[in-house]
């Protein structure tokens, strides 16, 4: 690495009131970076401790930063020095290689804030706060930050919109420090809104650091039609019947957004699958949740669909919001209530390394499900519908850690991109900054009751949101499999705030339209073929089912090698066939040749 290609005293850049050391080390590339990019460290004068590592706004491989390290009395007027450092193997663009270049790094206090711009979108007035969104604040600068005055508050025309429901709470931040705000927007009328998250701090160059936080209040109104769907008797041997539809209107402003589960508050933030096994579950809504009943449900390729073992949360376990619980292997609890001992060998099956963890409420509404596999990367961690659970296995979403990193969630798309996972140190019991709101559901309808089985959601044109004056429609068939009356019902969960979930009810009879046939066979023996035809003979059909029984096409008819000869005489006709109820047809023979 180089290291002391450079050093330098330096003046004081952390404010302590004594000078400092600037040491480069022009060979470094450590981890990913360029090959030889180089690196420079600002060690305190009064301690020896490290300050701050420097990497050139420029890295390029072989650009040897800090080969040479300066210090500046003060060249930004802060009172504080500031340093430069050398890079003579870095150039402009790729055709300047070995051009050189110094880098200006400006010591002191320096506050930042991510993201700038917090954007809650749409939210129902009178539904409650928004999910949590959280501010960063941290300290880029070399020396200590002290926040001054209110430090943070929420100003503007809208700022009782807004609300501050967490904050870490430091008020020095010493350098790479951070500090973390949490925000929700609960508006109380309709239109945009905005107001400013303000920082007053002590960085001489921006005392006043700001937030801007945007959102629109609405007031989503669901109408349905379609309510009751009834769907009559239909026999259960011949398969579905035609769909019914109905339809979602949204007559409000602003969208109307589905959710599957009103509990759809929790999410697995954490895995780590190696060594110590453990999963780690979020709150990541503005409300403590009731989890008592819920079930955790762990899986492996080999063992799919069957689970390798599963859990019951105990009753009356809560978790607050912005709280967390956890599924660990071994004999002591992390030691945040609630978590609780698995008391097995929480590792996969000696044939799989690739793992699944499913979270289901009391009702057995999936919340969340996550799967871990063979390769390096976690690829697409995945939420899941019942209707999803065919296949030959859990597909390959992610990899073992290293002994100390973990999984953690940092987003919550409902795709759940690889942008939503890095693979970092283990920090159970601290959810990740990025973490922030719940899922949003995937379609918002389910079929519940004691005959939901019986009906299936074959269409859906599904969007969530539902836009102000568009329509969804969702078009269900009944297909029984055993007699008698049936019902169930097709739940619409959405955020409209005086009608959450609709509930449109089902209902139809299973049935089992049963023909029998007596009188056959009808021999009607010799007749002369220039006699006519023969007395009729007749054939009884009886329905001896539960429901009609309906004849198709040409209902009697006669087929076979002579059909000719014979002749329907007469025929009672009954179409359908009630029940117990008989239809007669008279046969007659009238031979128009010799023999049989």
């Amino acid at each position: 690495g180089y290291f002391g290609s450079g050093v330098s005293g330096i003046p004081d850049v952390n404010d302590d009131g004594r000078g400092d050391v600037a040491i480069g080390a022009n060979n470094e590339d450590p981890g990913a970076t360029p090959n030889e990019a180089g690196r420079a460290y600002i060690f305190d004068g009064s301690n020896g401790a490290l300050i701050k590592t420097l990497v050139s706004p420029n890295e390029q491989s072989s650009g040897h930063f800090g080969f040479s390290v300066s210090g500046f009395s003060d060249v930004d007027g802060d009172g504080l020095g500031d340093v430069i450092a050398g890079a003579y193997g870095e150039g402009p663009n790729p055709f300047l290689v070995g051009a050189g270049s110094g880098s200006l790094f400006k010591s002191g206090r320096n506050i930042d804030i991510s993201p700038a711009i917090l954007d809650f979108g749409d939210r129902a007035i009178h539904s409650g706060p928004s999910g949590i969104t959280t501010v960063t604040v941290s300290n880029t600068g070399f020396g200590p930050l002290a926040f001054t005055g209110a430090g943070i508050e929420i100003t503007g025309a809208d700022a009782g919109e807004f609300a501050i429901i967490g904050d870490t709470g430091e008020n020095l931040l010493i350098h790479d420090g951070n500090r973390t705000v949490d925000v929700v927007f609960d508006p109380s009328s309709l239109g945009d809104k905005s107001a400013v998250l303000t920082l007053t701090s002590d960085d001489p160059n921006e005392p006043t650091a700001e937030a801007l936080l945007i959102g629109t209040g609405t007031d989503p109104e669901i109408d349905v039609t379609g309510n009751p769907l009834a769907f009559g008797n239909q026999d259960i041997d011949d398969g579905a019947t035609a769909g019914m539809q109905a339809t979602i209107a949204n007559t409000g402003t602003g969208g109307l957004s589905f959710t599957d589960s009103a509990s759809l508050t929790i999410v697995i933030s954490e895995m780590w699958p190696e060594r110590v096994f453990g999963f780690e579950f979020a709150n990541v809504s503005s409300q403590a949740v009731d989890i008592g009943g819920w079930v955790i449900t762990l899986y492996d390729a080999t063992s799919f669909p069957s689970p390798l073992t599963q859990f019951t949360i105990p009753a009356s376990t809560t978790v607050a919001s912005r709280g967390r619980f956890v599924l660990w292997e071994g004999n002591t609890p992390p030691g945040s209530f609630p978590a609780f001992n698995s008391g097995i060998d929480l590792n996969w099956s000696s044939s799989s390394t690739k793992g699944g963890v499913l979270l289901q409420d009391d009702q057995g509404n999936i919340i969340d499900f996550v799967t871990t596999g063979d390769s390096t990367l976690i690829t697409n961690p995945l939420r899941i519908s019942t209707d999803e659970w065919s296949g030959s296995g859990i597909p390959t979403l992610g990899g073992l850690p290293g002994n100390s990193l973990s999984y953690q969630r940092t987003g919550n798309d409902d795709t759940s991109t690889n942008a939503d996972w890095i693979r970092t140190t283990s920090t159970f019991f601290d959810i990740n900054p990025g973490l922030v709101i719940p899922f949003a559901g995937e379609s918002g309808v389910t079929l519940t009751g004691p005959d939901a089985g019986e009906f299936k959601i074959v269409a859906d044109s599904g969007q969530n949101p539902l836009s102000t004056s568009a329509v969804r429609t969702i078009t269900v068939t009944f297909d029984p499999s055993s007699i008698g009356p049936k019902s169930a019902a097709l739940n619409i969960a959405s955020d409209d705030t005086d009608e959450s979930t609709v509930t449109i009810t089902l209902s139809g009879i299973g049935t089992d339209g049963n023909i029998d046939v007596t009188g056959g066979p009808l021999a009607f023996g010799s007749q002369v073929i220039d006699d006519g035809a023969t007395e009729g003979m007749q054939v009884t059909i009886t329905n001896t089912g539960t429901a009609d029984l309906s004849f198709t096409g040409l209902e009697v008819a006669l087929t076979g090698t002579n059909p000719g000869e014979f002749l329907i005489t007469a025929d009672s006709g009954e179409n359908p066939l009630a029940p117990s109820a008989t239809r007669t047809v008279q046969v007659a023979f009238d031979p128009s040749m010799l023999g049989a």
